[in-house]
């Protein structure tokens, strides 16, 4: 049988965007995986030394950063006038989705609460050895390269989702810390000589992804957590599958939320205490003098 064609637009994408339907059997994809380089087992192994920003290379991803991070909180906070549309509210997710121009797969935002600070919540992040806790879809993965500042080249592969094959993806990724104790963390796809392409593995593309995650100014132990991803998955998808993966990202707000529930207590400053000491108690007042006797 003939797969399933892929979307023939990105507003048609967006309109599809439903529940995947189960593969009928003997359906196939069209996708070409890469058959680069023969896979091997990932090394944990880091790059020589860091680069610097004065590399070209390195300024170059850091101005990718620049414009994917505006983006990033622009559409984390854009309305329906600004293109995006409702689609579902999941396990407490509300999934949105707005067609790009150029872009063959909808950008998909998911709202959402995390029970646990802005720092635990970028540790569960950052850490690979914690991400398939709430990314079902995440197989392994590694540091290419240090960059200092929060800033790091990373290689991830993903599970395939029967009948296509696995993705992986090497992004340069930055978190930022905001003056008002928010976090960002941006992600975008570039190119690095130590990750190359591999055997069996469709290399796929983030043009903008990531977090902005937001501390409720009641309770700093709970987050406000906005999750915004526009993807090239590479290769030709059935729609059911394009359908399956797209929609169930921002999904992982809810597993955040839920690998929070195993972590231990984090003490959490007052408010405007973060970062400094306690004021010192204020001195007290000189005593009275007692009046003088009368004469």
């Amino acid at each position: 049988p003939e797969p399933e064609p892929e979307p023939e637009s990105v507003t048609d994408a967006a309109a599809t965007l439903t529940e995947h339907e189960p593969v009928a059997a003997g359906e196939s994809s069209q996708e070409t995986a890469s058959t680069a380089t023969p896979e091997q087992p990932l090394s944990s192994s880091l790059a020589p030394a860091p680069m610097t920003p004065a590399d070209p290379r390195v300024a170059a991803w850091f101005e990718q950063l620049d414009a994917a991070e505006a983006e990033l909180l622009k559409e984390a906070h854009a309305g329906g006038d600004q293109g995006w549309t409702p689609h579902s509210v999941k396990q407490d997710v509300a999934i949105s989705v707005k067609p790009v121009a150029g872009r063959s797969v909808p950008m998909v935002r998911g709202k959402g609460i995390v029970r646990a600070s802005v720092n635990q919540i970028v540790d569960m992040i950052v850490e690979v050895e914690k991400k398939s806790k709430w990314d079902h879809m995440f197989k392994q993965g590694r540091t290419v390269e240090e960059l200092g500042g929060d800033c790091s080249v990373n290689y991830e592969e993903f599970k395939p989702v029967f009948p296509t094959s696995g993705r992986d993806f090497v992004n340069v990724s930055r978190t930022s810390r905001m003056a008002d104790g928010s976090a960002v963390l941006t992600a975008v796809s570039v190119k690095h000589p130590d990750a190359p392409e591999r055997r069996g593995l469709v290399r796929a593309k983030v043009h903008v992804g990531g977090f902005v995650i937001i501390p409720d100014e009641a309770d700093p132990a709970v987050c406000n957590v906005t999750y915004v991803v526009s993807i090239d998955l590479g290769g030709s998808l059935p729609t059911f599958v394009l359908n399956m993966v797209v929609a169930e990202q921002p999904l992982c707000i809810s597993r955040l939320n839920a690998l929070a529930k195993t972590l231990p207590a984090e003490p959490i400053p007052t408010k405007g205490a973060v970062g400094a000491p306690a004021p010192a108690p204020a001195p007290a007042p000189a005593p009275t003098p007692a009046p003088a006797p009368a004469p």
